[in-house]
């Protein structure tokens, strides 16, 4: 299993920086909870062992908090860790990101606010209340298997369509075609494994053809 920063790298290294994209820590804390919420939801586990906690600000990570809070509302850069994500859970990412990474840190807020799993633990609060009560994920399956069926529905503050668990179902990965300026993360590594392939293959030998002249 991940840990909550390794998913945290997926979404800091994913976005598209030259696009202008940019994600502070209050923004990176909603799509790192929406990652576990997704994953328990679709894949019937969670994607990282951390708990998430209610926070005054919504759904919070303690340990990603703790890593960028030095950056306060500034923009994260990226990060050095390169996670080892499965094509079934870069499904649930690239679903995660479609559907909420377009959104200012501010509407997810709001948003999670406005969700089961997060009013129910918090409760009636005060703003200035320092709780951090665990968020069930047993909660958040509950809440966002019910909001994935009602996806269709007009009212709905996002589009949960861009979400796409068929695609796990028929084990079909899409994969988005990559810019010219962009590597994957394991281009590296996947370029060391082919090295030593080709280097344990038994060299061919070379037929020699004469030259008449």
């Amino acid at each position: 299993m991940h840990s909550a920063l390794d998913i945290a790298a997926w979404f800091l290294n994913e976005i598209d920086r030259k696009a202008g994209d940019s994600i502070t820590n209050l923004k990176l804390q909603k799509l790192v909870y929406y990652a576990q919420a997704w994953g328990v939801t679709l894949l019937g586990r969670p994607l990282f062992e951390e708990s998430v906690e209610a926070w005054a600000h919504g759904p919070v990570v303690d340990a990603v908090y703790q890593e960028y809070k030095h950056l306060r509302y500034g923009t994260i850069p990226r990060s050095r860790r390169r996670p080892r994500i499965t094509p079934q859970e870069r499904v649930v990412l690239q679903g995660v990101l479609a559907v909420y990474g377009e959104h200012s840190a501010k509407f997810l807020e709001d948003l999670t606010h406005s969700e089961e799993p997060w009013t129910t633990i918090w409760g009636d609060r005060p703003a200035t209340s320092r709780s951090r009560q665990e968020i069930p994920l047993p909660l958040m399956q509950a809440f966002y298997r019910q909001q994935f069926d009602d996806r269709d529905d007009p009212r709905m503050s996002v589009n949960l369509k861009l979400m796409r668990p068929e695609l796990l179902e028929e084990g079909i990965i899409p994969l988005q075609p990559l810019p010219d300026h962009h590597f994957p993360v394991d281009h590296d590594e996947y370029v060391r494994a082919v090295s030593r392939d080709l280097a344990a293959r038994p060299r061919r030998r070379r037929r020699i053809v004469p030259v008449h002249t």
